[in-house]
This record gives structure tokens, C-alpha cells and sequence, in this order.
């Protein structure tokens, strides 16, 4: 196995860059099983003005792996009876258990499934992500940026030809599956960072659109008439295994707004809509409100005089409402359908509803209430930090059962609700602290309710 890498950067004033390329190839435990990995990367800032800013980083990485049967071989070769050879009398490779009395008659040759078979799978990666900086004013700043993430996976696995006394070791055939995944999300923000004499003020309003599509095709054959024709449409028999694409959107609109006053009174507000095709108009957008306040009773006059040990203290206590569309890329909310092969109708095969639509299929709502306290004492040497929260989640999102006598399996249903309560409570403790030793105690307790 061996590793090489190399990077370059520099720039100006004014730009800024920065290239890294790497290769690798990793010899597997068995033989013709190896993975080759190659990667790139880069990264550009520049100033196109004085107030506008542009970033660029791009990632591109490929993986051949051709080492997804090497735990199979493995296997085989520990279960292989060690006086067992190889090859047989004219050079070909051995199967059976003979001379030995006993094994099964399905015993295979490790050594032949290593260089007869070929599994192995190539990955390509693309991932970037750009943006563009504007600051027109010293505590205004707007920012757009667009990131994308694609994925492609090509997997093949051919089998070789065996002898025909060979049974239940599958043979001369081949299948193929192709993934090919793309991701991309759009984002707008505008920042506010303001202070005016005591107050300071802090706000975030924005959107974000998320487009998300995956498409998944897997073709088999068999009967192959050489050894040296590899895919699947060389095969004598050929079927299609599954065919599958899905696309998805999320949209987001959010604000959030912080004040503080002296350094001791804290606001934070937040609500953010989201919006997901993956349930119907009625239950596609949602509201999801969040507030936290906070008191730093250290910069109070009153407790300094109380409590002059106590370096810093900070009251917290936050609420709010978040949300989840969807455990996978399932859309629970349509009905699923399947080529019925089995039976026809007018001399046609049909399409059959394997799995039935929820339209009632709602988000998952959790709710989160949370109250704490921070404190250090005696110079910052003592450290303490007490938290008591409340969470509780609804119409949880699961693929449930469904009676035999709906002709279906499973449906996607909004059927759990959980609740979580508790507290932690965390003393860190600088016990001795000098230029040539140190002695921290940390201690940690807490207790946690689910039902």
C-alpha cells in the first residue's frame, strides 16, 4: 500500500488559494482485492471590491473498490479443509472435499473465487459550494450562497463460470447497478450586527431551497457464452431488478433576532416556515416558533456585593418548537405502485399499488423547553453547570403494519408520541494549578426519564 499527496497555496491581497491533490492504493488481506482512492480539492477567495467578497471550494474524490467480496472469500477459505489443494491433476482449479471423507458437496475453491469473480464498485464525488459577500454597511452583510453535492455509484459483480457438479454456489452471471444522486441548496441571508450605546442587537433573516433527486437502476444476467464478456447485455438471459427515482424539495424561511442590554439581559426569537413536497398541500408547510431569555447575575451590582467569590453567573432558559419531514426519501403522503409480472390482463401485465398513500401524513413535531445555570468561582478555578430540560415529540413518523385484510404490508402513519425529561449537572474543579503540574477534578451526575 502506498500514499501520495501533495498541496499548493498563496495568493495576494487581494486573493487567496489553495490546491490539494492525494492518491492511495490499499492492498487487501486476500489476493486481487484492492481499493484505489484519488482526491482533489481547491479553494479561491478573492475580493472582487472592497465590499463584496467571493469564496469557491470544489472537492472531487474516486474510489475503486474491489474489495466487496474479500469477507466472502475469507469465509471460504477458513472453512476450506487446509490438505485441499488448489489445482487439480491438469492445472484447473479443484472443487469438492476429496480425499476427505466427509464435507459438503458444495465446497468451494477461495483461491478461484478471488481471481474468477469480479465485485467491485466505482464511486464518483463532486462537492462545491460558492457564495458571494456583500457589506454595504459596517453591521450589514448580505449573503448568497449555492452548494451542490453529487454522487454516483457504478456496482457491478460477475460471476464466473463453474463446473456443472458445483450446486448452490451461484455462477456465470453478472448484475449491474447504477446510482446516481444530486443535491443542490440555495441560500439567501441578511445579518444585522448593531450596537447602539448599551443595547446591541443581532438579527438573522434568510431562505433556503433544497432539491434533492435519486435515481437507482439494477440489471442481472446469466448465461454468458465466454468468460471474457462482462456485462450484462452480453448475458443469454436478462432481467431488470429495480428501477427507481425520486425527487424532493425543502423550502425554508426564517428570521432570528438577539438583544442584550448592559451585557445582562439576554432575548432571543426565532420562527422559521418550512415547506416539504413530501406531504400533500394541507400538511406541506409549517411554523416552528423558539424563544430564549438570559440574566448574567454576576454584572448585578447586588450579587457582586452578596457573592464577591463568584466570578460569573448566568441564568438561561430557552422553549421552542422544531420539526422532521420524514425518517428517509419514502414520500408516505402518494402511493407506491409495482409491475404486477406474475399475472396479466388483455395478454398485459399491469401495475399493482404496493404500498397506499396517507394524505392525512402530517411532520413530526417536537417541542423543547430547556432552563440552566452557569457559574465560576474562586478566580474561574470552580466551575459549575446545571441543566433541567423537557422534550417532548408528536406524531412521529413510522412505517406501521397494516391488517392482511387491506391486501397491503405498510403504510407511513404519524403514530408515536415520546417524551423525554431530566438533568445534568457537570463541577469542573482546577485543584492545583502551577507551571510544572496540574490537577483538574471533573464530576458529572445526571438523570434522564423517557416514556
Amino acid at each position: 500500500s502506498h500514499n501520495v499527496s501533495a498541496s499548493f497555496s498563496g495568493g495576494s491581497q487581494k486573493t487567496t488559494y489553495f490546491l490539494s491533490l492525494a492518491t492511495s492504493n490499499n492492498q487487501s488481506y486476500v489476493i486481487n482485492n484492492d481499493m484505489q482512492r484519488y482526491s482533489g480539492r481547491l479553494n479561491l477567495n478573492t475580493k472582487l471590491t472592497p465590499k463584496l467578497d467571493l469564496s469557491v471550494n470544489i472537492s472531487i474524490s474516486r474510489l475503486n473498490n474491489n474489495a466487496l467480496q474479500a469477507p466472502e472469500i475469507y469465509a471460504a477459505a477458513i472453512k476450506k479443509a487446509p490438505n485441499l489443494p488448489i489445482y487439480d491433476e491438469e492445472g484447473k482449479y479443484y472443487y469438492g472435499f476429496a480425499p476427505n471423507s466427509k464435507g459438503s458437496p458444495e465446497t468451494y475453491n477461495p483461491v478461484a473465487q478471488a481471481y474468477i469473480n469480479d465485485e467491485g464498485s466505482e464511486d464518483t464525488r463532486v462537492i462545491g459550494n460558492t457564495y458571494l459577500e456583500w457589506h454595504p454597511l459596517s453591521w450589514l452583510t448580505w449573503h448568497t450562497e449555492l452548494g451542490t453535492d453529487m454522487y454516483n455509484v457504478f456496482a457491478s459483480i460477475r460471476k464466473g463460470s463453474l463446473p456443472e457438479h458445483i450446486k448452490g454456489v451461484a455462477g456465470n452471471q453478472a448484475q449491474e447497478t447504477t446510482k446516481l444522486n444530486l443535491k443542490y441548496v440555495i441560500t439567501n441571508t441578511l445579518n444585522i450586527n448593531k450596537i447602539i450605546g448599551n443595547h446591541f442587537f443581532q438579527g438573522v433573516f434568510g431562505q433556503s431551497y433544497e432539491y434533492v433527486r435519486d435515481r437507482i437502476n439494477s440489471v442481472a444476467g446469466s448465461n454468458f457464452f465466454s468468460p471474457d464478456l462482462i456485462g450484462v447485455g452480453a448475458a443469454q438471459s436478462k432481467r431488470v431488478i429495480s428501477a427507481y427515482s425520486m425527487k424532493s424539495a425543502l423550502f425554508s424561511a426564517f428570521a432570528r433576532f438577539n438583544y442584550q442590554w448592559k451585557m445582562k439581559y439576554m432575548l432571543g426569537l426565532t420562527y422559521r416556515l418550512d415547506g416539504s413536497s413530501r406531504f400533500n398541500r394541507n400538511h406541506r408547510y409549517l411554523g416552528t416558533p423558539s424563544a430564549s431569555i438570559g440574566w448574567r447575575l454576576s454584572n448585578e451590582r447586588f450579587f457582586r456585593e452578596a457573592f464577591p467569590f463568584i466570578n460569573q453567573a448566568k441564568l438561561r432558559s430557552s422553549f421552542g418548537l422544531s420539526s422532521k419531514d420524514g425518517n428517509n426519501s419514502y414520500y408516505g403522503a402518494q402511493a407506491t405502485y409495482k409491475l404486477n409480472t406474475l399475472t396479466t390482463y388483455g395478454g398485459l401485465n399491469y401495475l399493482q399499488m404496493s404500498q397506499p398513500g396517507n394524505e392525512n401524513l402530517n411532520w413530526e413535531h417536537t417541542f423543547t423547553w430547556n432552563v440552566g445555570l452557569d457559574a465560576e468561582a474562586l478566580k474561574s478555578r470552580i466551575k459549575l453547570t446545571l441543566d433541567y430540560y423537557y422534550k417532548k415529540t408528536t406524531n412521529m413518523l413510522f412505517s406501521s403494519n397494516l391488517p392482511l385484510y387491506t391486501g397491503y404490508t405498510k403504510e407511513n402513519q404519524n403514530i408515536a408520541d415520546m417524551m423525554n425529561t431530566g438533568f445534568d449537572l457537570q463541577i469542573i474543579s482546577d485543584n492545583i494549578v502551577s507551571k510544572n503540574f496540574q490537577w483538574q477534578t471533573i464530576f458529572n451526575i445526571s438523570s434522564a426519564t423517557n416514556k
